[in-house]
């Protein structure tokens, strides 16, 4: 049933492993070419051992959401929105792999909005009046000032998929976001967990924040995260107008039109304050330049379309 003609390589094998072994598994030679996550780690490593690496955007995107049963509020919604700030979290966990997006959408699809502009800007005296647009307010106790309302402070649990050791983006977004809102009077606790933990979590919609990040299609479908009652809407949002433009988009074939109805969606999703996109990563194509010959890969590649989609032009080194 293969069409494109006689393969260059006569077998393939795939090896299962993890990102932070495969180029470990390249320069044992157990490994000939893989695609992972970009860290300076693996980018360094891969360059001191001469492989040959391409760079494409991750198809998908990182982020934090709020679900909306849970902090029913939009505006407390907007104001922990406006306590967070991306750029040196992003930059200082990926190293220049990485970039902070403005809407929720894979940024090199061409549903991304042209010339995004930030939604929400880190503003910690604007995250205050967003607060107080919810009835909160600064009082004194016991010389602390806490922030309240109906005398119940404001008190959020954010999840984070950290292993335990808060490794991952969002937890520098986070503790700085703890500072904060402490310093306004708020509570923020932050519990560093297993991503199955933190999945778990989601389906059951015990977690106020969370952070987490979407894979996405060549299809820039937004209907099972956002429309109501889809399982993968973990937001708990119920907006009759975006479920309307979403069932909108997916109907029809006219591009221009499908990007102005995904754009009106898009800016929906960040007016009610539900999520904030944090970044889009860089993947990494790495190989062994001595096994595989540079010349018989792809000319461009994206996490849209990479080396398996012409495995079959794929040409071993001459010895």
């Amino acid at each position: 049933n293969y069409l494109p003609g006689r393969p260059e390589i006569p077998q393939i094998k795939v090896v299962v492993s993890t990102d932070a072994n495969m180029v470990d598994g390249i320069v044992r030679s157990e490994i000939d070419i893989a695609q992972v996550a970009a860290t300076r780690e693996v980018l360094m490593k891969a360059e001191d051992e001469d492989l040959g690496i391409i760079k494409s955007d991750f198809q998908g995107y990182g982020y934090i959401g709020i679900n909306s049963e849970n902090v029913a509020d939009k505006n407390i919604r907007k104001g922990l929105l406006s306590l967070m700030n991306r750029e040196p979290a992003v930059n200082t966990y990926f190293g220049g792999l990485a970039k902070v997006i403005e809407r929720p959408m894979d940024s090199s699809s061409w549903a991304y909005p042209d010339n995004a502009e930030p939604f929400y800007s880190y503003d910690i005296n604007q995250a205050l009046d967003y607060f107080k647009e919810a009835g909160y307010r600064q009082v004194t106790e016991k010389g602390k000032t806490v922030l309240e309302k109906d005398g119940v402070p404001l008190s959020i649990i954010a999840g984070v998929g950290g292993e335990g050791t808060m490794d991952h983006p969002a937890a520098l977004v986070f503790t700085q976001m703890k500072t904060d809102l402490e310093s306004l009077g708020g509570q923020l606790e932050i519990i560093d967990c297993d991503m199955s933990v933190l999945v778990e979590g989601l389906y059951q919609g015990s977690w106020d924040l969370w952070a987490a990040s979407w894979e996405l299609g060549m299809d820039p479908d937004m209907s099972s995260r956002y429309s109501t009652g889809e399982e993968s809407n973990f937001y708990r949002i119920s907006n009759s107008r975006l479920d309307e433009l979403l069932k909108q988009a997916v109907s029809t074939v006219d591009t221009k039109k499908r990007k102005e109805l995904y754009q009106e969606a898009m800016e929906i999703v960040m007016d009610q304050g539900i999520e904030l996109p944090l970044y889009q990563r860089q993947d990494l194509k790495v190989y062994n330049p001595k096994v595989i010959d540079p010349e018989s890969l792809p000319k461009e590649m994206t996490d849209y379309y990479g080396y398996l989609e012409e495995i079959h032009k794929l040409r071993l080194v001459k010895p």
